[in-house]
């Protein structure tokens, strides 16, 4: 499962556990950029989704095991449920 974590305009960050949750939630929270700490297999979905790679987080589950970083901005996103 990967780690989400939105910034909002104000700086503030929220994290969350599932990315759906979050779509649900982004307009209450004014959130305008989400970060996607993916599992290099779900990668690919996350870039169908609209989001680009912005680099590798260490895994915090994993010792040693780097995941893709991805990043999609909201405001971009307007179709999105």
């Amino acid at each position: 499962m990967a780690r989400v974590t939105v910034a909002t305009a104000d700086g503030a960050e929220h994290g969350f556990s599932n990315a759906s949750l979050l779509l649900e939630s982004r307009e209450g929270l004014g959130a305008v950029r989400m970060i996607i700490e993916a599992d290099p297999g779900a990668a690919p979905f996350y870039e169908r989704m609209g989001a680009r790679y912005a680099g590798f987080a260490p895994s915090k589950s994993i010792a040693g095991r780097m995941l893709p970083r991805m990043q999609m901005e909201l405001e971009e996103q307007a179709g999105l449920p």
